[in-house]
Parts: C-alpha cells; structure tokens; sequence
C-alpha cells in the first residue's frame, strides 16, 4: 500500500507542495475527500498477481540471520529477569549466594541489580543439597 501511495500523484504533488516550492498548498486530484470515491481508493488496497513480492518480516528460524523480535535485544545492559535468574538456577546449576556476584561482574555493577535480584531469590529460590532450586518447580515434583 506505501509502495502504491509514493508512486502515485498526490505523494509527489504533497511533497513538491510542502519540501519544494513551500507554496504549502497542494493540487490534489480529487482535490476533496468528498469528491473521492471507490475508484480512487481501491487500487491501494489491491493485490495483483505478478505485483511485487511480498514482503517478509519474520524470516524462519533455521535462517542463519534469523532475528527473533519478540526477545529484547538490550536485555544484557538491564537489570536481569526472574526468567533470566531461574536459567541461571536450571543451566548453571548456581547457589543463591553465587547468582547475584556473577550477575553484578556480568552487568558491570549495573545499579539495583542487588536489590532486585535478592527480591527474586527471596520470592522465588529455595535451596536444595547441593545447588538452588526454583521454588515452583520444587513444588511440582514433591
């Protein structure tokens, strides 16, 4: 529909209008909403076959230059996440008391972290023989 609206008249028209001439008074065609009609509008929202390709926004995983956009791309500068500290726990296999120093040396010192990571591991962190363990899936398997 952009690709449609730039090449079309008004969007040159507008542009010359308001960037070139600075007359800031466009010659529209039609020159009113009221005298627009479907023939007018329809062709921006049509779809021929043999228009151009459609463009792809999401490229499949298995792409080697796959970026997933749901996942924040600066998670590394904040403060961590109850799901980043709960990996910590299940990858790392790490005790509470060595989460938040490897985090603070990870993180540059990064201000709050402490707080929030102790408000995480006193909420959420249990402690079991030998390592940490996530409170809510201790209590699954109990």
């Amino acid at each position: 529909m952009a690709a449609k609206f730039v090449e079309g008249r008004d969007f040159v028209e507008g542009v010359d209008a308001l960037l070139i001439s600075k007359t800031s008074e466009p010659k529209w065609d039609p020159p009113t909403l009221e005298s627009s009609n479907e023939s007018v509008t329809d062709p921006y929202f049509t779809v021929k076959e043999g228009d151009r390709p459609r463009l792809q926004l999401l490229r499949d995983e298995s792409d080697a230059s796959f970026v997933d956009y749901r996942q924040y791309p600066h998670a590394r500068i904040g403060l961590p996440s109850e799901t980043e500290v709960r990996q910590l726990i299940r990858e790392r296999k790490m005790l509470p008391d060595d989460i938040i120093p490897y985090l603070v040396e990870n993180r540059n010192g990064k201000i709050g972290l402490v707080e929030k990571v102790r408000d995480i591991i006193d909420r959420k962190v249990g402690t079991g023989v030998d390592r940490a363990i996530w409170k809510e899936e201790s209590a699954g398997s109990g």
